[in-house]
């Protein structure tokens, strides 16, 4: 997981060094959102924009925690995204407070897999 962001990171610091004045918009869905407040958490003296739609930072309140995928997807394989989501989501979580971006979150009311709508609350009130 810490592989991941400090790639993030890396590409987001060459788009602030071509672009030095203007505000680095980063754009995640599910996990992806959890990666870009991750990123945006570490990072607090960057001018960011963050928009992130259902992100997955809800993931331990989600239904996805004890379901069986692995009809669908190699059980290697599910356990390694499964471990890299939750390790994203808690990162993200436990440093929410840093976080100094414009944030806007999107959330479907729909969403079956975690609780887009009720974290779309959850998260103005944190950072």
């Amino acid at each position: 997981m810490q592989g991941l962001i400090q790639i993030v990171e890396d590409n987001v610091m060459i788009e602030h060094t071509l672009s030095e004045n203007k505000p680095i918009y980063m754009l995640g869905e599910s996990f992806g959102g959890a990666l870009a407040l991750a990123v945006a958490a570490r990072n607090p003296t960057n001018d960011f924009v963050l928009i992130l739609a259902n992100p997955a930072t809800s993931y331990e309140r989600s239904p996805l925690r004890p379901l069986a995928l692995t009809k669908l997807i190699p059980k290697d394989t599910l356990k390694w995204r499964i471990d890299l989501l939750e390790s994203t989501a808690a990162y993200a979580n436990s440093r929410l407070h840093a976080v100094t971006a414009q944030v806007l979150v999107l959330a479907s009311g729909k969403d079956n897999l975690i609780p887009s709508k009720n974290e779309a609350r959850r998260l103005p009130g944190v950072y």
